[in-house]
């Protein structure tokens, strides 16, 4: 799993608190779509001549995890 992922996976997950609602087996299912631009996501790049970090608040999509085994097959985010 990409460290990409990872951050935009883990920064999901907090914000989304419900999650931790839910009984274990239960895929929940998220949508990033604010109308407000408060979602945003971080990317980072390492190249030979150059780091490129950029930040977008222009982002939409879903993320599906099972609480009780966020690492588990059930476990997908499109972004």
């Amino acid at each position: 799993m990409s460290r990409t992922r990872v951050s935009v996976l883990a920064g999901l997950m907090l914000g989304g608190c419900v999650l931790a609602q839910s009984g274990p087996g239960a895929v929940r299912q998220f949508t990033v779509d604010d109308a407000w631009g408060r979602d945003a996501i971080q990317f980072q790049t390492t190249a030979p001549m150059e780091d490129i970090i950029g930040t977008s608040n222009q982002v939409t999509g879903v993320l599906k995890a099972d609480p009780g085994n966020l690492t588990g097959p059930a476990t997908s985010a499109r972004i």
